[in-house]
């Protein structure tokens, strides 16, 4: 899965020789825009919605920088972004 910015033939050749669908949203400047099928569609929002998640725990959440060592901790302080995360959508929600 890739947006525009990786429109082009070999890539998109690539995964069809190993037997993968590629999901490569097509850039409009090249040329008439051609839409991707429905099933493609379905897959790349979920693209968005991961990037979109994994953007937001970088940005909003404090894992751009990490000041702790060794992988238990690393690991903890992410789980409490997600978690962060969590609680912001389901407050969200019940505003």
């Amino acid at each position: 899965m890739a947006d525009a910015a990786y429109d082009a033939a070999s890539l998109r050749t690539l995964p069809k020789g190993l037997g993968l669908v590629p999901v490569i949203d097509q850039n409009p400047r090249r040329g008439e825009k051609i839409p991707i099928d429905l099933d493609r569609v379905c897959r790349y929002k979920g693209q968005t919605y991961a990037e979109l998640f994994f953007a937001r725990l970088t940005d909003k959440f404090g894992s751009r920088m990490i000041f702790v060592r060794g992988n238990w901790k690393v690991m903890t302080r992410l789980i409490y972004g997600v978690l962060a995360i969590l609680a912001d959508q389901l407050l969200g929600h019940i505003s």
